[in-house]
């Protein structure tokens, strides 16, 4: 067992959150850019008509539907449920994840074989309507995208901010310890 504890060097940590500190800029226009097309698509899938044709894009595609079942996953922090579709007029067919912080109602009357709806929009299933007219958004909702990039326009900016406040005392620190050492 050592006597006296090990100093860090403080140029060590300087490097390290100057490394932190680029990594902050670069993801936070990144961010903006994602976000900003979170909002395009969002927009344009909220004014888009629905598909006539098979072929055509820029709309939303409403795909008949039968359930296989409902289930749910427990994951460390949230746990994700899932709606298993059998979709013959398309190559969606699979485990769709639901949204559920908004109204999951509908969820819990999905029985296997039930028909619904599926909404289809860039090429993922948006939404799943019921026989009642009752809908389950999914995780693919374009507001889902847009939501979750609100939390890191936020906290990103914060955290670099930070760590370049730690970086600016930290260098100023060690410069005191220079000068007075001279």
């Amino acid at each position: 067992m050592r006597k006296y504890p090990i100093k860090a060097n403080p140029k060590v940590y300087a490097v390290v959150f100057g490394i932190m500190i680029l990594a902050g800029l670069v993801l936070c226009p990144m961010l903006v850019y994602r976000w900003r097309d979170s909002v395009r698509s969002e927009a344009q899938y909220k004014i888009a008509p629905p598909c006539t044709s098979s072929e055509q894009s820029g709309c939303r595609r409403e795909i008949e539907s039968v359930v296989k079942g409902t289930h749910y996953n427990y994951g460390r922090y949230t746990t994700t449920h899932y709606v298993s579709l059998l979709m013959p007029s398309s190559d969606l067919n699979g485990d769709i994840p639901v949204w559920w912080e908004t109204d999951h109602s509908l969820y819990s009357l999905l029985k296997p074989g039930d028909r619904v709806t599926a909404e289809e929009w860039e090429g993922q299933i948006v939404a799943i309507r019921g026989a009642t007219g009752s809908t389950l958004r999914t995780e693919y909702d374009p507001a889902f995208k847009r939501e979750g990039f609100v939390t890191s326009l936020v906290v990103v900016p914060l955290v670099t901010i930070l760590i370049i406040f730690i970086e600016y005392k930290l260098v100023r620190s060690t410069r005191k310890e220079s000068l007075n050492r001279n």
